[in-house]
This record gives C-alpha cells, sequence and structure tokens, in this order.
C-alpha cells in the first residue's frame, strides 16, 4: 500500500490520504512527528519530511523514528505547486541507506558502479545482487512515477 504526505511551503506536514495513516498508523508512528534516523544517528534538527524535501525530488529509502519505534519505509521525493509530496511504504527488511535520495541520473549511476563491483568482486555476490535489486526496484518504480507524471501534461 502506498500512502501520500505532503510538506506545505509553510513546513507543515499533512497526511495526505487516508493509507498515510494506515501504514504508519499500522506501526503507531504519527506522520507529523517522525524524525529521521541516517548514518545510524538520528537527525534531530527537524522534521523527517524537511530533511528529505532537502535533499530534491528522487527516491530512496528512511528509517522513520517516532517515540522510539522505527518504521523503514521507501519514498519517492516530488516537488509540487504545493510544496513536497511524499509517497511511501513499508520495507519488509531495515532501510539501507536511510535519508539517502537519488535523481535517476544518480541512481543509474549508483546500479552501474554496483554491477562492475559485482563482476570485479564475485565473493561479494550475494550482498552486491541485493544491492543491485535494491537499485533496480527503485529506478523501476521511479521511472513509472515519471510517466505517470508525463501522461497528465
Amino acid at each position: 500500500m502506498i500512502a501520500t504526505v505532503f510538506l506545505g511551503p509553510d513546513g507543515t506536514v499533512v497526511p495526505a490520504t487516508e493509507p498515510a495513516a494506515e501504514v504508519l498508523g499500522s506501526v503507531d508512528v504519527d506522520p507529523r512527528r517522525v524524525q529521521l534516523r541516517s548514518s545510524s544517528q538520528v537527525d534531530g534538527d527537524g522534521s523527517a519530511w524537511s530533511h528529505l524535501a532537502s535533499k530534491g525530488e528522487g527516491i530512496g529509502e528512511a528509517t522513520l523514528i517516532d517515540e522510539g519505534r522505527e518504521v523503514h519505509v521507501g519514498v519517492l521525493v516530488r516537488r509540487d505547486s504545493a510544496g513536497w509530496r511524499f509517497e511511501i511504504w513499508l520495507l519488509d527488511r531495515p532501510a539501507e541507506e536511510s535519508g539517502v535520495i537519488r535523481d535517476i541520473g544518480e541512481l543509474l549511476a549508483e546500479w552501474r558502479a554496483a554491477e562492475r563491483e559485482l563482476a570485479a568482486s564475485p565473493n561479494r555476490e550475494r550482498e552486491l545482487t541485493a544491492r543491485i535489486d535494491r537499485l533496480r526496484e527503485q529506478h523501476d518504480r521511479l521511472s513509472s512515477s515519471r510517466q505517470a507524471i508525463a501522461g497528465f501534461r
């Protein structure tokens, strides 16, 4: 299930869809007060959404924290006329590179670099294959989103 959260120009966080409350509520997390865990520490200098918006449009993963509870989500970040839109979905594993948001070019470069690394380091096949699969999934989701947006123009 995909949920949408908006961050307005004034910093107001709004769970824009009923699924947002369901997705985050199912793990007892309030989207209006979550913090972001990045690089194994909690960023306490603002909301998770502000931090993710500061990275610009793209896709990534995040570990959101609310009163000690953690939830791992995939996140698609887009800018629109009302502010920032975040499409989120629960991950069935811990978030990799929490808080890192990549645009399509960065994502492709990272994917190709992982493939080259796999070719040079076959002893790390399991780890690198998992990373390639994750990057491919993000690429497909981001491409689908961009195509959907282009269809509305």
